[in-house]
């Protein structure tokens, strides 16, 4: 099944702002949807949401990545806003396609994890978080923020700098009293190379909806190395596939 369309897809928020966001269709439609949530600093064009946009509706899958923040006209600015603005936002795109196909799936990264966990999940079929964040302070000794006081927000560092509200942190580091709003079912994929699976030790039990995790082995946060992209995907569509 070869992919016959890819369309923007913006949509307006209650609040003026635009999303911006991207399609992909198998050629003799769907019914099903999966909708991606980048992680902090992220954006739509990510590699694993490029990929992700020919290997779902090759299995008959509609998929749609957007951009919680973004420099076009009327696009959220990541230094304004924090993780209960993204999880606004992502209800409005899941009430935009609500009605429009029968089963919504919701897939977050990183920090789209928590987005997600605070999004209304009521449309949502099944849930798949890909190594999700609970907290910035993944890595013990080593913080990428500070707190600067002439600007009145954070700044982290990584490649680049940026700016963050303190509200991002606070609620970033409040994420795991999120993990009860799981009510639909959950699979968590984490990445072996990676610290985030240890932040989650004593939090799996308490994920109220049915739900299992899984370990990818030599892959890191982003899930770049040879083959683990592959098996990322693989057992994505494994879960879903069951609801």
């Amino acid at each position: 099944m070869a992919i016959a369309t890819e369309e923007p897809i913006n949509i307006e928020t209650s609040d003026g702002h635009i999303i911006y966001g991207t399609l992909n269709r198998p050629d003799k439609g769907t019914d099903r949807l999966i909708v991606f949530v980048h992680g902090i600093t992220g954006s739509r064009k990510e590699h694993q949401f490029y990929g992700a946009a020919r290997f779902f509706p090759q299995r008959g899958y509609a998929t749609y990545r957007f951009n919680l923040y973004s420099r076009d006209n009327k696009g959220r600015v990541l230094s304004d806003i924090d993780v209960r603005t993204q999880s606004g936002d992502l209800d409005t795109v899941i009430a935009h396609f609500k009605g429009k196909y029968e089963k919504i799936f919701a897939i977050g990264h990183s920090l789209g994890g928590p987005t997600i966990m605070g999004a209304d999940l009521d449309p949502v079929k099944a849930i798949v978080l890909w190594d999700p964040s609970l907290t910035p302070d993944t890595t013990p000794g080593k913080k990428f923020y500070r707190y600067d006081e002439c600007l009145k927000k954070y700044i982290i560092r990584w490649q680049f700098e940026y700016n963050i509200t303190a509200e991002m942190i606070e609620q970033w580091k409040n994420a795991e009293s999120l993990v009860n709003n799981l009510t639909k079912p959950t699979r968590i994929i984490f990445a072996g190379n990676y610290s985030i699976k240890a932040t989650w030790k004593n939090k799996l039990a308490e994920i109220p909806a049915l739900h299992d995790d899984i370990t990818i082995e030599g892959a890191s946060h982003s899930f770049d190395e040879e083959g683990t992209q592959e098996k990322l995907y693989e057992a994505t569509i494994g879960w879903i596939e069951r609801f």
